[in-house]
């Protein structure tokens, strides 16, 4: 306040860039940014081909939506020397990591962590796995990878 008027004093507002760097531009940039870099887990396969985890993913030779799971999306994988099962394997999202789940398969399920350390999954329970984890199924290696 000025003593003398009573008067509340408000400094000037910063003067706006009216260029290219319009403040407007760059929050759309980052947000363009922000959505390009994706924070769900991807599934890569051998062939490069990449899924992301933002659901559950059953993969297998001919797979099907588990009895009394909710909607899945189903990823059949080429199999000709039968390696696996019909319906091999789940992979859903689990914070930063995802879980897979041995859906009872002929062959099993196995998962190896960065350091090579591999556990054969019991059917029907859940592990973790985060990025850098290799799963394997018959004949197929899965990779969790980041977005």
């Amino acid at each position: 306040r000025a003593a003398a008027t009573g008067q509340l004093l408000v400094p000037p507002a910063p003067a706006m860039d009216t260029d290219a760097h319009h403040p407007t531009e760059k929050i759309a940039s980052v947000e363009r940014t922000v959505r390009r870099v994706s924070l769900v887990p991807v599934v890569r396969l051998m062939s490069g081909d990449e899924h992301p985890v933002d659901a559950v993913l059953v993969f297998g030779r001919n797979p099907i939506n588990p009895a009394g799971w909710g909607p899945a999306r189903l990823i059949e994988l080429p199999d000709p020397g039968r390696s696996m099962s019909k319906t091999h394997v789940a992979i859903g999202p689990a914070g930063s990591g995802v879980w897979v789940q041995d859906l009872d398969s002929t062959n099993g399920v196995r998962l190896t962590d960065p350091q090579g350390v591999v556990r054969v999954l019991t059917p029907g329970v859940r592990a973790s796995a985060d990025l850098g984890y290799r799963i394997s199924i018959g004949d197929h290696e899965l990779t969790i990878v980041g977005g």
